[in-house]
């Protein structure tokens, strides 16, 4: 949920001439950490339980970046609510998103 936060964020750290590699690189590293990320939890619960997993987490989840402020005019209250409320409001976004969310459909 929130990788495409993360790589909205590119344009904003990097030169436009650096941005296609850096999206390849970020496409490419998401890739490796989905398949390697649970495998890697898998072995470290089986060896040293549930709690060694948070207690790698905790110092991780503290070095990420502080939140910058909000742009003015956006509401105190606005998240993933209000983003659901933007894309159903908008009927072509509705629609796309109510017909890829069904995994018969090859939205590609």
């Amino acid at each position: 949920m929130l990788s495409g936060g993360w790589t909205a964020q590119l344009p904003r750290v990097l030169a436009p001439g650096r941005l296609e590699r850096a999206s390849a690189w970020d496409a490419m590293t998401f890739g490796a950490a989905s398949l390697l990320g649970p495998a890697l939890a898998g072995v470290v619960a089986s060896l040293w339980g549930a709690v060694a997993l948070v207690a790698l987490a905790v110092p991780a989840a503290w070095r990420l970046p502080a939140r910058g402020p909000r742009p003015a005019g956006t509401p105190a209250e606005a998240g993933p609510l209000a983003g659901a409320g933007a894309v159903w409001g908008n009927r072509a976004l509705a629609r796309a998103c109510w017909w890829c969310a069904h995994p018969w459909r090859d939205c590609g």
